[in-house]
């Protein structure tokens, strides 16, 4: 087995300033065309596929806020969308750094978070403590707010996606559904939950070969996936309870990573296991993508981590 680490180490002039932050524990990870970001310790970075070289994104260096919590690249838009722990937003386009500090600024009832970041058409869908803020990247600007607890209860959103037809939502209690051209989504009573689903902590969910795919958090250290085929209106498991965390889910390079306690898993078609990574030393992976027939692993011990597909060898 081959370890490769790279360090950060680059030299400055005299006169100029340098950061010196903790880059080990990574919890987050994208791709925007050939740089690749990563958030470590609540700072970003992003590693230049072309040269291999490693860029730290600080407010030395023009960036709004610290403590970035997620990190997503929009394909149509063209655009990076960086959340921070206090809700400040940071969006990287054409060469600029714009910031959006609506919600940071605004005083809103429930937990005010960022959990995640879905993207769809031109719009940043960010799942939040207290609903899901719709930021559209052409303009630059929050389009809307949806509030879907019922009665209007402010509901803790942990994940996002839709199937072209429906959004689902995978909140902190159970999964809610609205229609997607409903032009009232701001209003509680467009969504309704799955009620064939338990109403308990869902923490993950994704529109992947026609299918969505959900996590049930079961107790502090297991977790269930479910599934709905598109047109039915039935969940059924994919496997029983599973004895370690599903820390999250996403689709990459037109396959379904699923991110567990110990290991990351890359699937295909029905659900049907390609590769998992889990033999590197004193792993803890948080988030994964997948391209050019390699992971590339968000690690909380070993921070960015770069693995190729059915090989035992690793990159740090």
């Amino acid at each position: 087995m081959n370890c490769l680490i790279q360090g950060f180490a680059q030299e400055i002039a005299i006169g100029q300033w340098r950061d010196h932050l903790a880059y080990n524990q990574a919890t987050c990870i994208a791709k925007a065309d050939n740089l690749v970001y990563c958030i470590a310790n609540g700072n970003l970075f992003s590693y230049n596929l072309t040269d291999n070289s490693i860029n730290r994104a600080t407010k030395v260096n023009g960036y709004s806020d610290i403590a970035a919590v997620k990190v997503a690249y929009n394909e149509t838009a063209k655009a990076v969308v960086i959340a921070y722990a206090n809700t400040n937003i940071d969006v990287l386009k054409g060469g600029k750094i714009i910031n959006i500090s609506d919600i940071k600024t605004k005083q809103i009832f429930g937990n005010k978070v960022i959990n995640n970041i879905f993207m769809d058409q031109q719009y940043a869908y960010l799942s939040c403590g207290f609903g899901v803020v719709v930021l559209d990247l052409n303009k630059l600007e929050i389009k809307d707010t949806y509030n879907i607890g019922i009665n209007g209860v402010s509901l803790d959103v942990k994940d996002f996606t839709t199937d072209g037809n429906y959004y689902f939502a995978s909140t902190a209690s159970g999964v809610f559904k609205g229609l997607k051209n409903d032009p009232f989504l701001s209003d509680f009573s467009a969504w309704t939950i799955e009620a064939s689903l338990p109403n308990t902590q869902f923490n993950a969910i994704v529109f992947y070969n026609n299918q969505i795919y959900t996590n049930q958090v079961v107790g502090n250290n297991k977790g269930r996936i479910w599934r709905l085929n598109a047109g039915s209106t039935q969940w059924t498991w994919v496997d029983s309870i599973i004895d370690y965390k599903c820390l999250g889910m996403r689709v990459t390079d037109n396959k379904l990573m699923v991110m567990y306690q110990d290991a990351v898993a890359l699937y295909q078609g029905n659900f049907e296991l390609m590769d998992a990574k889990n033999f590197y030393p004193r792993r803890d992976p948080r988030d994964a993508i997948f391209f050019n027939n390699n992971f590339w692993i968000a690690d909380f011990n070993n921070s960015m981590v770069k693995t190729e597909f059915q090989q035992g060898t690793y990159e740090i």
